[in-house]
């Protein structure tokens, strides 16, 4: 064998052991990770055809969690037929009660924004905090999501605001405010700010409590828009 010969039959031979193990990539179709993943024939001849492709699908329906959405349709139903708007400072929830908001059809009607202040200094950034709010910060409280409330409705000119802190573990402190499970939560109105505070009782299972976290404070949006939550 030449080889020019033995050259030509080892780099085919690389390029099917590349398209061989080659990892597929993720495609999205109607709300479904599609993955397709090459396959390669090798004919009697030895030399390889054109890659064909198959297809699995994986759901992403599970979004937001199931615990969420009854209370989710519930304030954003109420809140479209008000012609209301609602914005969002969270901490502990990580993102959850935008993101949950964000998933319902139509949301960019009733949502005006909202902010994840996760950490101090990104609330000295966007939430109005100063250094000496955070010299004296010593976790979550009714008095500090009442703040944040006030200071991103009053920047996105929003009917309503909630705001949530907490400590979703599995780590926390030896007060009651930094125990896993334990939250403060806050809606922010023209009849007032309305303030809840709680523990979940999930311990210290970090995302089961943001769940809930997310899902208490929707509860408090609720029953301010009802007029059952009391100043």
């Amino acid at each position: 064998m030449s080889s020019s010969l033995t050259s030509r039959c080892v780099l085919t031979s690389k390029a099917v052991l590349r398209r061989q193990t080659a990892v597929p990539s993720p495609r999205f179709l109607n709300n479904r990770i599609s993955i397709f993943t090459p396959t390669t024939h090798i004919p009697s001849s030895g030399l390889p055809r054109r890659p064909q492709r198959t297809m699995s699908t994986s759901s992403v329906s599970d979004f937001p969690p199931s615990a969420i959405r009854p209370i989710l349709e519930e304030v954003t139903t109420l809140l479209k037929s008000r012609g209301e708007t609602i914005s969002i400072a969270e901490t502990a929830a990580g993102g959850l009660i935008s993101s949950s908001l964000l998933s319902t059809p139509g949301a960019s009607k009733i949502y005006k924004g909202g902010l994840t202040v996760y950490t101090l200094p990104s609330r000295i950034a966007y939430a109005g905090w100063t250094k000496e709010t955070i010299a004296n910060y010593s976790g979550p409280t009714t008095d500090i999501v009442s703040g944040l409330a006030k200071q991103v409705r009053k920047d996105l000119e929003s009917t309503y605001t909630i705001s949530e802190s907490g400590t979703a573990g599995p780590t926390g402190g030896s007060t009651p405010n930094r125990t896993p499970g334990y939250v403060a939560l806050a809606v922010d109105s023209d009849k007032g700010t309305f303030t809840r505070e709680l523990s979940t009782g999930l311990g210290e299972d970090r995302v089961a409590n943001m769940v809930r976290f997310a899902v208490e404070a929707l509860t408090l949006l609720r029953d301010v828009m009802n007029g059952s939550a009391k100043l």
